[in-house]
């Protein structure tokens, strides 16, 4: 997540500009799940216990969606937190 927040604002001034909740725009939102794919792909390959694309698609959809929900609490708390809950439940 902290690289995909670093690229957000990126997707979010070049693409899709449409705002979906309080500054954060389909762009931003797009480019936080390909960031986190992209780490993802690092980590299926490197990780010696097994993290499958499943779980990788999932959470940079997780993490994308918490996102644009940062404005009941902070993103930084947020989205690492609500993820790994929400994870945990499925």
């Amino acid at each position: 997540f902290i690289f995909a927040d670093l690229v957000a604002p990126i997707g979010g001034a070049l693409f899709f500009k449409k705002e979906i909740s309080q500054g954060k725009t389909w762009g931003g939102a797009l480019f936080i799940v390909l960031a986190c794919l992209f780490v993802g792909s690092f980590m299926v390959k490197l990780s010696s216990s097994g993290i499958s694309w499943h779980l990788v698609v999932a959470a940079s959809v997780i993490v994308a969606v918490l996102d644009q929900l940062s404005f009941v609490l902070d993103d930084n708390l947020l989205v690492p937190l609500g993820t790994a809950s929400i994870l945990l439940l499925l």
